[in-house]
């Protein structure tokens, strides 16, 4: 249960997702169905890079933020310092 809160419930389900896919690609693959197989099999890397390019995309958002946090509270003290003189 600890390793679903720290992953997250929905990259949890997705990961499911990803491993059942991969299971029916092995099936179809096995079974004589080689392209549809081999099709669907695409789809679990394919998810995955797209969970990452999402996680990448809110942390980049959170360090902006933190970054022009950053900077707006030193150009407040800095501004501060202006007009008290």
């Amino acid at each position: 249960m600890n390793f679903i809160k720290k992953l997250g419930f929905g990259n949890f389900l997705m990961l499911i997702l990803c491993v059942l896919i991969i299971f029916l690609a092995e099936y179809l693959f096995l079974s004589g169905d080689k392209f549809h197989g081999i099709f669907i099999g695409l789809w679990a890397p394919t998810l995955l890079g797209v969970m990452i390019y999402i996680k990448l995309v809110n942390d980049e958002r959170k360090e902006y933020n933190i970054i022009f946090f950053y900077i707006r509270s030193n150009l407040r003290y800095i501004l501060g310092l202006l007009y008290d003189q």
